[in-house]
């Protein structure tokens, strides 16, 4: 029979038929070369099928998850905790001889190896300070200084000895970045007293000092008389919810993150919080010398 007597469905059918003859073909020749192939080229063919098999073929994903609560109390304590690591007192006299030392300031390390005096208005750059920190006693010298009663000085450290300080110092926070409501711990160095409050904004409050200037009068007399001038200065101040009595003067004040936002100062028998910006400030200072 001639192929062109064949109707339409036996060239289907016939096609069909030599298909499968084909793959049947292909298959035995395939198995046949695998079998006489060196085994260094069966394994990647074995090791690409079977990690293609194990990508098509998608194992069971199990998703878990847990649910931790963090108790406000926890943070107040860790805050405490990361800021206390951190405090210094500044003494006046030499530290190889501290029995004849004096205490002039509570300070706080703040990282490039200085710390900063918290009330340092009774520290002056000729005399000489030594800091003490963690039982042991380090040599201090006078750096910068701002109108508000803090003072940043230079720690003299050996290599080892500025690693631990810098572990120890406290991180500074961005005072403007704070919001209405934020809990804020204050601390007194001497553990007797920790106050809390709400952190209420920041503002500017004015205050009087006098000036280096004077204003000259001449009596009837003749004589010559000098009255001091009285200069209106704004201070920017953290304002919290709470009072803060005189005896936290030199107290730092923390946000729950343990990051120092201000410190408390006396100033004019008045108490204010001076803001970390001000801290930025002196280390800006600090930089420019």
């Amino acid at each position: 029979m001639d192929i062109k007597d064949l109707n339409k469905s036996q060239l289907i059918l016939l096609a069909l038929l030599v298909s499968f003859v084909t793959s049947i073909a292909t298959g035995i020749t395939t198995v046949t070369l695998l079998q006489q192939a060196p085994e260094s080229v069966t394994i990647p063919i074995s090791r690409v099928v079977r990690e293609t098999i194990e990508k098509v073929v998608p194992g069971d994903v199990i998703t878990k998850t847990e649910t931790v609560v963090i108790k406000e109390e926890d943070l107040q304590v860790g805050a405490i905790a990361r800021a206390s690591k951190s405090f210094w007192t500044v003494n006046l006299g030499a530290a190889d001889n501290p029995k004849e030392a004096f205490f002039a300031a509570n300070a706080i390390a703040i990282g490039d190896g200085s710390v900063l005096a918290l009330d340092g208005r009774n520290i002056y750059s000729d005399k000489n300070y030594y800091g003490s920190h963690a039982g042991a006693n380090y040599g201090l010298v006078f750096g910068v200084s701002n109108p508000y009663g803090l003072r940043l000085m230079k720690v003299e450290l050996t290599s080892a000895e500025a690693k631990k300080v810098a572990d120890d110092a406290i991180d500074i926070a961005d005072v403007t970045k704070l919001k209405i409501g934020q809990k804020a711990i204050v601390l007194k160095q001497d553990g007797s007293g920790i106050m809390q409050g709400f952190f209420l904004g920041l503002a500017e409050i004015p205050t009087h000092s006098a000036s280096t200037e004077s204003i000259s009068t001449e009596t009837a007399s003749s004589t010559a008389s000098s009255t001091p001038v009285l200069v209106e200065q704004k201070i920017p101040v953290v304002r919290l919810s709470i009072v803060i009595p005189k005896e936290y003067a030199g107290s730092a004040v923390v946000n729950l993150d343990g990051e120092l936002i201000g410190i408390v100062s006396l100033r004019e028998g008045e108490v204010y919080i001076i803001p970390s910006s001000e801290i930025f400030a002196l280390l800006a200072k600090k930089s420019a010398q």
